[in-house]
C-alpha cells in the first residue's frame, strides 16, 4: 500500500505560486465583482430614494396649492362691505401669493417627469384649474374695490362652489397619481435594498468558498506530494533502489520528483558499481584461492613423490613408481622418464605408464639427441621445452601410440652438471601446463635425478657395500634418512662406529658462484667432552678455522701439534677442544662444495686405510643423503607455506566485511607464526609512492585470542 503511493504520479502542470495567483485573482474579481454589484444596487437605492422624495415633494406640493387654493377660495367667498377696501391688499393677495408660490413648487415638482406622464399631466390639469380659481380673483377682486358688492356676491355664488368642487377632484386624483408613484418607488427601494443584501451575502460567500477552494486546493497540492516523496524516499532507504516516481507536473515538486528520480538513478548505479566490485573481487579471490589450493596440491604432490622416491633404492623400481606417481597424482595422460645411453647419443625409454608406455619400453622405444623430438631436443640444450598445443610445435615427435596428447612437456633430469635423461609427461587438454605446474614438475624432475643417482650409485658399488658391512650398513642408513636432522644423526652414527672420539658436521651457504659465504654447525658431537661448539651457529666463511682452499680437499692431521700444514688459528681451536688427529671430508654435489665434516680423535696417530677409504666413499653418499633432505624439506617447507596461505585465504574469503578480514588475517598469523600479539596498519600512498602518515589502526592479541 506505501509503495503503491509512492509509486503515485505527481501530476499537474501549475506551480505552487501559480496556483496561489490563480486562487487570488479569482478572490480578486469575486471582490471587485462585489464592488461593481454594491455600487449598483446603491445607485439603484439612490434612484428609487430619489423617486420616493420626489414623490414626497409631489404630494406635498399639490397639498399645498390645494391648501393655498382653498385658502383663495375662501378669502373670495367671505369678503362683505363690513371689511372695506383693505381686505383685498390684506387678505386676498398673501392667498393668492402664497397660491403662485405653490404653483412653483408643484411646476418643480413635476417637472423632471415625461410629459405625457399621467400624473404630469393631471398635475398642468391641476394647475390651469387652480389659475381659473387665480383669474376668478381677478373678476372678484375689482367688484371689492369698486364696492359693487352685490357683484362679488353674484360672482361668489355663481362661480365659488364650482371652481371648489373641480380643484378638490383634481387635487384628489393628483394625489392619488403622486401616492400610487411613492408607493411603487418605495416596492422599488425596498427591492432594490433586498436585491443588495442578497448580492452582497452571495458575492462575499463565493469570495470565501473561492478562497477556501484555493487554500484546500493548495495544501493538497502541497501535501499529497510531500508525503509520496518522503515516503519514496523512505522506501528507496530500505533497499528499494528501483523505486521510481513518475513525474507529470512542472512545479517545484516536480523538480523535487526529478532529483528523487535521478538521485536514485545514481544510487542505484552505485549500488550495481558496488556489486559488480564486490562480485570481481569475489572472482579474484575464488581464482587466487583455486590458484592456491592447486599450488597446494602440486607441492603436495610433489612431495609424495619425494617421500616415495627417496627410500627406493632398486633403479627399475624407482622409475616405474615416479612415472607413475607423476601420473596420478597430476592426472596427466602419459608420462614416461628416458636416461641417457652409455655414448650420449640417445634417450632410450626406460619406464612409462600405460598399456601404451609397456608397447613402447618392448619396442625399445629411442629418440636421437637432436632438434628432430622433443625428448631429444631437451637432452641437447639442456633446457625445459613445453608445448601447450602440439600442433603448433614442429618440433615434436607423435608417437602412434599417444593419439590424445594435446600437450606435452619435457623436462632434463641434471645432477652436478650431468645429464642423466628426460622426463616426459603428456595432456589430453590444451593450454594445461602453467607456471606452478613448470615449477612442481621441475622440482620433481630434480629429485628424481638426485635417487637416479643415488640409486645408480648404490647399484654400482653394490659389491663393496657387500663385502664391507659397516659401508652398507652406513650406506642403508642414510638412504632411509629422509630429513637433514636423521642425515646428520645418521652421520654421527657412523662417524662413532668407525672409533673416533667426535666430529662436526658444517653445511655452506653458497653464493651464485658456488663459493661458500657462511658455515652453519648442523651437528657437534664429542664422545668424552662437552663440545666447544653449538649446533644451529652460524658464522662468515671468513671465521673458519681452516682456509677456502682447505675445506674443497680430503686430508689427515695426525697430530696437530707437530703438522705444519695446519693454520695456526685451527691449531689453537684444536687444542682448545682436546682434539689432537683429525681427518677433513668435504661433502661435494657435483661440481659445488655443500659441506664438510671433520673427524676428530682425542690421542694422535694416524687413521687406518680401511677407514680413510670409508670416510672416502661415505662422503658420496653423505652429500647425496644431505642435499637429497634438504631439498624435500624445502619442498615440504614450501607445501606447507602454501597450505597456511591456503587456509588463511579460505578464512578471509568467509569475511563479510574490512573488520572482520582483518581480524581474521591478524589471528590466522598470530597462530601460525606463533605471535602474541598482531596489528593491521592502513596507510594512504603518496604521489610519489612512499607511504603517507595515514590512519593506523591495531587489532591485538593475546596469547588466549583475546583482543589487547
Amino acid at each position: 500500500m506505501t509503495e503503491s503511493r509512492a509509486r503515485g504520479r505527481l501530476t499537474g502542470s501549475l506551480t505552487i505560486r501559480e496556483r496561489l495567483l490563480r486562487g487570488f485573482l479569482v478572490v480578486f474579481i469575486l471582490l471587485m465583482t462585489s464592488v461593481v454589484t454594491n455600487t449598483w444596487t446603491l445607485t439603484r437605492l439612490e434612484s428609487a430614494n430619489r423617486e420616493l422624495d420626489a414623490g414626497g415633494e409631489r404630494v406635498a406640493s399639490t397639498l399645498e396649492v390645494a391648501e393655498a387654493t382653498a385658502n383663495v377660495l375662501a378669502v373670495l367667498g367671505t369678503p362683505s362691505s363690513s371689511q372695506g377696501e383693505n381686505y383685498v391688499s390684506a387678505v386676498i393677495e398673501p392667498a393668492r401669493d402664497i397660491l403662485l408660490e405653490a404653483h412653483a413648487s408643484l411646476v418643480d415638482s413635476v417637472q423632471s417627469l415625461p410629459l405625457g406622464d399621467p400624473l404630469r399631466v393631471e398635475t398642468m390639469q391641476l394647475l390651469r384649474r387652480t389659475n381659473r380659481v387665480d383669474a376668478f380673483s381677478d373678476l372678484i377682486i375689482p367688484a371689492i374695490e369698486a364696492g359693487n358688492w352685490e357683484n362679488v356676491a353674484r360672482y361668489q355664488e355663481q362661480m365659488h362652489a364650482e371652481y371648489l368642487g373641480t380643484v378638490v377632484r383634481s387635487v384628489d386624483l393628483a394625489i392619488e397619481l403622486a401616492e400610487e408613484r411613492q408607493l411603487a418607488a418605495t416596492v422599488r427601494f425596498a427591492n432594490a435594498y433586498r436585491a443588495s443584501v442578497i448580492l452582497r451575502a452571495s458575492l462575499a460567500g463565493l469570495a470565501l468558498l473561492a478562497a477556501g477552494v484555493t487554500a484546500v486546493a493548495t495544501i493538497r497540492s502541497i501535501t499529497g506530494p510531500a508525503e509520496q516523496l518522503v515516503e519514496a524516499a523512505v522506501l528507496l532507504s530500505t533497499g528499494s533502489l528501483d523505486l521510481r516516481v513518475p513525474v507529470e507536473r512542472q512545479d517545484e515538486f516536480g523538480q523535487i520528483g526529478a532529483a528523487f528520480n535521478e538521485m536514485a538513478e545514481r544510487l542505484e548505479g552505485l549500488y550495481i558499481d558496488m556489486e559488480q566490485r564486490v562480485t570481481e573481487r569475489t572472482r579474484a579471490l575464488q581464482d587466487a584461492n583455486y590458484a592456491l589450493q592447486r599450488r597446494a596440491i602440486q607441492l603436495e604432490a610433489s612431495a609424495e613423490v619425494a617421500r616415495s622416491i627417496a627410500s627406493i633404492f632398486d633403479l627399475e623400481q624407482l622409475l616405474r613408481q615416479g612415472v607413475n606417481l607423476i601420473r596420478d597424482q597430476f592426472g596427466f595422460y602419459h608420462s614416461g622418464i628416458f636416461l641417457m645411453d652409455d655414448s650420449g647419443e640417445w634417450a632410450i625409454l626406460r619406464e612409462a605408464t600405460g598399456d601404451a608406455g609397456a608397447q613402447m619400453k618392448a619396442q625399445g622405444h629411442r629418440l636421437r639427441v637432436a632438434e628432430t623430438s622433443m625428448v631429444g631436443w631437451t637432452a641437447l640444450h639442456r633446457r625445459p621445452r613445453i608445448t601447450q598445443q602440439v600442433g603448433d610445435d614442429q618440433v615434436r615427435y607423435a608417437h602412434p601410440l599417444l593419439p590424445y596428447t594435446r600437450s606435452e612437456m619435457c623436462l632434463p633430469l641434471l645432477f652436478g652438471g650431468q645429464l642423466l635423461g628426460v622426463l616426459n609427461v603428456q595432456s589430453t587438454e590444451e593450454e594445461a601446463f602453467d607456471d606452478d605446474d613448470i615449477r612442481a614438475l621441475q622440482s620433481m624432475a630434480n629429485q628424481l635425478a638426485v635417487a637416479i643417482q643415488n640409486a645408480r650409485r648404490l647399484s654400482q658399488e653394490s659389491s663393496l657395500l657387500e663385502a664391507t658391512s659397516p659401508i652398507y650398513r652406513v650406506g642403508r642408513r642414510l638412504t632411509s634418512s629422509t630429513t637433514v636432522d636423521e642425515v646428520a644423526d645418521s652421520i654421527v652414527e657412523s662417524v662413532a662406529d668407525t672409533g673416533a672420539d667426535g666430529c662436526v658436521l658444517v653445511e655452506f651457504e653458497l653464493a651464485p658462484d658456488n663459493i661458500p659465504m657462511a658455515l652453519m654447525y648442523l651437528r657437534v658431537w664429542r664422545r668424552d667432552r662437552e663440545p666447544l661448539f653449538q649446533p644451529g651457529m652460524k658464522l662468515p666463511i671468513s671465521e673458519s678455522p681452516f682456509p677456502i682452499e682447505m675445506i674443497s680437499t680430503m686430508w689427515e692431521v695426525s697430530d696437530i701439534e707437530l703438522d705444519k700444514s695446519l693454520p695456526e688459528s685451527a691449531r689453537e681451536v684444536f687444542r682448545n677442544t682436546g682434539a689432537r688427529a683429525l681427518v677433513n671430508i668435504p661433502l661435494r654435489s657435483g661440481a659445488k662444495i655443500i659441506g664438510q665434516v671433520v673427524v676428530l680423535r682425542s690421542t694422535p696417530g694416524t687413521f687406518s686405510e680401511s677407514t680413510m677409504r670409508f670416510y672416502e666413499t661415505w662422503s658420496d653418499q653423505v652429500a647425496v643423503a644431505l642435499e637429497r633432505a634438504r631439498l624435500l624439506e624445502k619442498t615440504q617447507q614450501r607445501a606447507e607455506q602454501e597450505r597456511i596461505i591456503r587456509d588463511i585465504s579460505d578464512r578471509l574469503f568467509q569475511a563479510n566485511d574490512m573488520e572482520s578480514l582483518m581480524q581474521i588475517a591478524v589471528d590466522q598469523l598470530r597462530l601460525e607464526l606463533g605471535g602474541a600479539r598482531g596489528f593491521v596498519r592502513l596507510g594512504a600512498v603518496t604521489d610519489d609512492g612512499d607511504d603517507g602518515t595515514g590512519p593506523e589502526r591495531e587489532t591485538a592479541n593475546t596469547i588466549k585470542g583475546q583482543m589487547a
